[in-house]
């Protein structure tokens, strides 16, 4: 019974959430395995998830779609895959293939403890979303950048303007997810906006931290 009402849940999860135009719309991946014996998913709603993420290619980069794709992949639930396999949801995630293999190249050349064919994906994607973040920051401290992410031309970005310029780079559910967290850590003076000073404060202190962080391991 427990069995049971475990697939209901997460067959009405899917049913309600379908209707939504957000990654969160698919089955946990606790859920999957259970629910894909119980349901197996249809051809047409196979296809709606594919169709999903060719959308999110076109409109930039998402990475909650290349989570939910290497997840997908990722069908024994292992937590790894080979790099033909990473760099592939890269490449369908807007990226150039050349730029793709080169970041799961210098993930492999920073963790020694990683196999070419047995990757830590989870720990990969993470390590790509703070250096996708970080390059946000960089982009904004541009004076280019930063006047049209500043619509209203205060000389200031608000959360919603500083939100807006993450999902242009990541994806609308991901910059959500980031976005507070990260607004709250670049504003150093916390009267809820951000000045072109800050931003280049951040990511300079940023960069100071990983290179004494890079120091200490050589040593």
């Amino acid at each position: 019974d427990a069995v049971r009402t475990l697939i209901i849940a997460g067959a009405n999860r899917y049913k309600v959430n379908m209707k939504k135009d957000t990654p969160s719309s698919y089955v946990p991946a606790r859920l999957r395995s259970w629910f894909m014996r119980a349901a197996p998913i249809r051809a047409e709603e196979k296809k709606y998830l594919e169709d999903k993420f060719a959308r999110s290619v076109a409109t930039g980069m998402d990475v909650a779609m290349i989570r939910h794709r290497l997840d997908t992949l990722d069908e024994a639930d292992r937590g790894h895959l080979p790099f033909e396999a990473l760099t592939k949801c890269l490449v369908e995630g807007g990226l150039e293939r050349e730029d793709a293999a080169k970041h799961v190249r210098d993930f492999l050349r920073q963790h020694k403890n990683q196999a070419e064919d047995d990757i830590c994906w989870k720990l990969f994607l993470n390590e790509f979303i703070r250096m996708k973040l970080f390059h946000c920051v960089v982009q904004l401290g541009k004076t280019s950048v930063f006047g049209k992410a500043d619509r209203d031309n205060t000389l200031t970005l608000s959360p919603k303007e500083f939100t807006a310029h993450l999902t242009k780079q990541i994806g609308r559910e991901e910059a959500r997810k980031q976005s507070t967290r990260l607004f709250y850590k670049i504003d150093s003076n916390h009267d809820g906006s951000l000045t072109q000073y800050e931003l280049r404060k951040w990511y300079r202190e940023r960069l100071k931290a990983l290179k004494k962080a890079q120091q200490s391991k050589k040593a």
